[in-house]
């Protein structure tokens, strides 16, 4: 979600016959961004033109616009293994495992497949705002009552809560590459056994 500061600020100019001059964005989820008007310093041939500013935070409460909810293709890649509990990795290509399997297990049987990596979890506002209470217990009343109100909110304020809280940590992740280092798969596909090489001359003499 974003925030919905061009609506507020509208609804204020209104009585002024004024609005906020919005640019349209189609690969923004709301598609609007506030207009940062520029101009050109030099003018004449050859001199560069004035290039647009877009924002990627709101101008008015600090929440970061987000270009795109919809999900992302995963990134297969192939990987061996002896068996699926344990895989090596990763390969581009199939025959790229297979060649990897053959240089890591000679002669012996050994298994394939093609999977992506799951993505690492980053709290939401259930999560933050329950450390909120717990490192706070002792601030509420002798009854042992709390803050004596709900710090959930709206499912919209949560909703709001966790898109700032994940764009945040996502931002700093990123700009530190912090990331941590996954290995488990969130899916895969096209698990295959690779048959023992005895086997392979067997079937291929008979």
């Amino acid at each position: 979600m974003t925030c919905k500061c061009i609506e507020i600020f509208d609804e204020g100019l209104a009585e002024r016959n004024t609005r906020i001059a919005p640019m349209l964005l189609f690969h923004a989820i709301d598609g609007v961004r506030p207009h940062i008007r520029t101009e050109q310093i030099e003018t004449g041939r050859g001199k560069k033109k004035a290039c647009s500013v877009i924002p990627t935070y709101c101008p008015f409460c600090g929440m970061k616009y987000r270009d795109s909810d919809a999900p992302t293709e995963p990134e297969w890649q192939w990987w061996y293994g002896k068996d699926t509990e344990r895989m090596a990795g990763s390969a581009p290509t199939r025959e790229d495992a297979i060649a990897a399997g053959r240089g890591e297990y000679g002669e012996e049987e050994f298994v394939i497949l093609e999977a992506a990596k799951a993505h690492p979890r980053l709290p939401d506002a259930d999560d933050i705002l329950g450390v909120l209470t717990e490192k706070n217990e002792d601030l509420g009343d002798q009854e042992g009552d709390g803050f004596g109100h709900d710090l959930g909110g709206t499912q919209e304020q949560r909703d709001e809560l966790t898109t700032r809280l994940q764009d945040t940590l996502s931002d700093w992740l990123t700009h530190h590459k912090a990331w941590p280092h996954v290995w488990t798969f969130s899916c895969w596909r096209n698990e295959e056994v690779i048959p023992a090489t005895d086997d392979v001359d067997q079937e291929g003499g008979a």
